[in-house]
């Protein structure tokens, strides 16, 4: 534990003053102490911060080769709108304490602009952050929060995360990072809800967690706009964002759901929408008993695309203006089948509005406008027919998946 310095607030009083009468009886109050000497009033670089501090003016460590400022359990880093300059081999702000907050103002430069680890409750909050290699890096953290960030230029994140929980990423701003706009790597019910990533390699990256959630967020440009490879590791829900412009996939997911349970929560994805990307609006494999409900996918290549659906349930979707299928279930036989494939719209697609490698099970579904025909293999609505007849499903293929248990 580090010891906690001391704060001395002097006293004025006329000379020869004489107190008398009860404890604080006419005793003058102590001068008010301006904003900008809160805390250490000057602090220098390399410098750890055992009390609230806010920056009186701009702070330039480029020179310094080691950490900028360090704070300790509960301390407050106000930068009072002003700018911390960090060398290019070093971070910028790190606590390893919990309860650190650093705020309100302009870091740039240096490995990580802000580095939280192995602690909870740590805040990054309205900051502008440029140059570094990582905006924000939160390592083995509990429950902390990366709020209303301004981030651009970084060469490798805008915001990393590895070996962490219950953290929130909201409102952040990321625009070209090199790699990854927001990456997460083996966390758990993280929120990230109500960010804009653009023109990032993979805007939104997560792999191998479990039940982190996306919600509300938008992404633009990339190659992928959610790149969601959790590889049978744990589910993740989806819900309510809005992706465009990808110069591949707008949302990709690889076996998220959890192989070692097999039970719910699964996977949720809804009410998004993927538009204009290269290739697919949303992209799935074998995401176990996943639930696909309200999304939209207009005028990319595909727009939804699930190989191996096993068990998945598809409901009120809509596909519009994609160049080939607006809807294609790859491999669906057998236990890889869906669970019901119902009530969704394509419209003017490119080639088939829906199509199955075999029956899906399923109705109510809808078509109109597309070539050749609307569906095939899927049961639509009245008055839409299915040919040719369904093809027989293969004994055995060697490069499917394993079977989920109870198959």
């Amino acid at each position: 534990m580090r010891s906690m310095a001391r704060m001395v607030f002097p006293f004025l009083a006329a000379a020869g003053l004489v107190f008398a009468g009860s404890a604080g009886a006419n005793r003058p109050a102590p001068p008010k102490l301006p904003p900008h000497v809160i805390g250490n009033a000057n602090p220098a670089c390399g410098a750890t911060l055992t009390v609230s501090t806010t920056l009186p003016g701009n702070l330039d460590c480029s020179g310094y080769a080691g950490t900028a400022l360090t704070l300790d359990a509960g301390v407050t880093l106000n930068l009072g709108h002003h700018t911390l300059t960090v060398n290019s081999s070093h971070v910028g702000v790190y606590s390893d304490a919990n309860g650190a907050t650093v705020t309100g103002g302009q870091i740039s430069g240096g490995t990580s602009e802000v580095f939280f680890e192995e602690a909870s409750h740590d805040v990054a909050s309205s900051l502008t952050l440029n140059g570094a290699v990582i905006g924000v890096n939160l390592s083995y953290e509990t429950a902390a929060k990366v709020m209303s960030n301004t981030m651009s230029g970084e060469s490798g994140e805008g915001v990393y995360m590895e070996y962490s929980a219950s953290d929130l990423v909201q409102g952040n701003t990321v625009t070209n990072a090199s790699n990854d706009g927001i990456e997460t790597y083996e966390d758990a019910h993280d929120e990230f809800t109500l960010n804009h990533v653009t023109n990032s390699d993979d805007n939104y990256y997560d792999e191998y967690s479990d039940l982190n959630e996306f919600i509300g967020n938008t992404s633009t440009g990339g190659t992928y706009g959610f790149y969601l490879y959790e590889d049978e590791y744990g589910a993740v829900i989806a819900k309510n964002n809005v992706e465009s412009e990808a110069s591949n996939t707008g949302f990709y997911l690889f076996g998220d759901y959890n192989d070692e349970t097999y039970s719910a929560p699964y996977t949720v994805v809804s009410g998004n929408k993927a538009n204009n990307n290269t290739d697919y609006g949303f992209e799935d494999y074998e995401s176990y008993n996943a639930t696909y409900t309200g999304n939209s996918a207009n005028g990319n290549e595909y727009g939804f695309y699930l190989e191996y659906p096993a068990r998945d349930t598809i409901t009120g979707n809509s596909a519009a203006s994609n160049t080939d299928e607006g809807f294609d279930l790859y491999d669906n036989y057998e236990y890889y089948n869906v669970l019901t494939f119902s009530s969704n719209k394509a419209t003017g697609n490119g080639d088939y509005g829906f199509y199955a490698d075999y029956g899906a099970p399923g109705k109510l579904n809808t078509g109109s406008l597309n070539v050749p025909a609307d569906c095939y293999d899927v049961v639509c609505g009245a008055g839409v027919t299915t040919t040719p007849k369904p093809l027989a499903a293969p004994l055995h293929d060697p490069s499917a998946p394993p079977p989920p248990p109870g198959s």
